[in-house]
């Protein structure tokens, strides 16, 4: 091929398509429009090449499907279309009117720009009203955590978030008689403050009813129960109590296991801590000490809700205790 360069457009209209070719060398554009109903059975409209070599393959294969001609005199190199009853004229295009078209497509695209840019400026408004927004609900929140931390879990060491106060909040105001009532948590027994023996443990809570028991594990763990009724010593042998009140639940999880309904909900015996039923939550004697502390299987347990065995300690049976808290709760208007 020659040195020439060569620019080829392809611009289309309603009804027409116009290719238009400029030698650049000569300063001439040759064009011509053609009907859309011409081009009917043209499916090529755009082809895209990476090398020289592409492009002489391209040409190659339509010189043989006799759909070009290529011709050269002492000046051109000349592709010719061949398109039913179609010849290429020299399009009258002066330098003036070249530096017109250009400006014409500069404004368009200034436009475009113009519009993309009040678009961004709209979506940046958005986002910083977003943000602010954000930093303004986590500012409250962190406010209320704070607030109700000091006011109503004063002293524990498992409670850390009211997103905890909340989940508990939730289970009793299903029942219908504690709704828009006052819950308050007074803490009773702390086991590395009180001691962890069943001694320790009965000197603290005994015949006091409305309890929340709340542990953590070596694991950092966080679950326990709930009962109206009180965790009572025995001398001898053990007694079962029913409650349909009660409920176990898992912080982690944040997810509430009702009693099933007119079962038991706890074990109180005279060698062992209150259990709920059945080994739901069972801890063994001097529990900070050793991980005999168990929970059971889904099928075993007498509270709803269980998709899997040992779900409270996350799917192991046998748990440490490294703090365990027992809240006495009040309701009041």
């Amino acid at each position: 091929m020659n040195d020439k360069k060569y620019n080829i457009v392809f611009s289309s209209s309603k009804n027409d398509l116009r290719i238009s070719c400029e030698v650049l060398e000569i300063n001439k554009i040759f064009e011509n429009i053609f009907s859309y109903e011409t081009i009917t059975n043209i499916n090529r409209y755009f082809l895209m090449y990476e090398s020289i070599i592409d492009i002489m393959n391209e040409l190659y294969n339509l010189i043989k499907d006799n759909k070009i001609d290529i011709s050269k005199d002492d000046s051109n190199l000349m592709i010719i279309f061949k398109l039913p009853n179609q010849k290429f004229k020299e399009a009258n295009f002066s330098l003036k009117n070249k530096i017109q078209m250009i400006n014409e497509e500069i404004i368009i695209l200034k436009q475009k720009i113009d519009e993309k840019q009040l678009e961004i400026d709209d979506l940046k408004k958005r986002l910083l009203n977003l943000e602010n927004y954000k930093k303004e609900i986590m500012g409250e929140n962190q406010a209320n955590n704070k607030l109700d931390n000091q006011i109503i879990i004063k002293d524990s060491k498992i409670f850390s978030n009211i997103n905890q106060i909340q989940l508990i909040e939730k289970a009793f105001f299903k029942n219908d008689k504690l709704k828009n009532k006052k819950i308050s948590f007074n803490l009773i027994y702390q086991a590395t403050r009180d001691g962890d023996s069943i001694s320790d443990f009965y000197n603290k809570c005994n015949g006091i009813s409305h309890v929340l028991l709340i542990l953590m594990t070596d694991k950092a763990l966080i679950f326990g129960g709930y009962t109206d009724l009180a965790f009572n010593s025995q001398t001898e042998g053990e007694t079962i109590y029913k409650d349909n009140n009660a409920f176990v639940f898992s912080m982690d999880k944040q997810k509430i296991y009702p009693v099933k309904k007119d079962e038991v909900a706890l074990r109180c015996c005279y060698c062992c801590f209150p259990q709920f039923y059945q080994n739901t939550i069972y801890l063994y004697k001097d529990f900070l000490q050793n991980n005999k502390s168990v929970t059971c299987t889904a099928k075993k347990a007498n509270y709803i809700g269980f998709n899997s065995d040992y779900e409270l300690n996350g799917g192991t049976e046998y748990f440490k205790v490294s703090e365990l808290e027992v809240f006495q709760i009040t309701f009041t208007q």
